[in-house]
């Protein structure tokens, strides 16, 4: 990844086909946000456990910690599934069983 210094910000910010100090600042402020937007990619990329890059011949790390979280959110839907039935069942036994 490239790392950009506060001056090239500044410089490519200046660099701008249009004139006037209102876009100067428009692109500066502009480069700044997409800098800052980078920082909190890679923060969070590294607080979910991501590799800093999304490169990725196989699923991309991304949609693997989604689907990873998919299967447990599934898992813990047909646990409860599974119990409701269970429970479904045994009143449905325990009602033929008074009759």
């Amino acid at each position: 990844m490239i790392s950009l210094s506060p001056p090239t910000i500044c410089n490519s910010a200046e660099d701008t086909p249009y004139g006037g100090a209102g876009e100067y600042s428009l692109h500066k402020n502009a480069a700044m946000l997409g800098v800052k937007a980078l920082r909190l990619s890679r923060e969070l990329r590294m607080l979910c456990g991501l590799p800093l890059h999304g490169l990725s011949d196989t699923l991309s790390p991304t949609r693997l910690v989604l689907l990873k979280a998919r299967g447990k959110t599934l898992q813990k839907e047909y646990e409860m599934v599974k119990k409701s039935k269970k429970t479904e069942q045994e009143i449905e036994d325990f009602i033929k069983g008074t009759s």
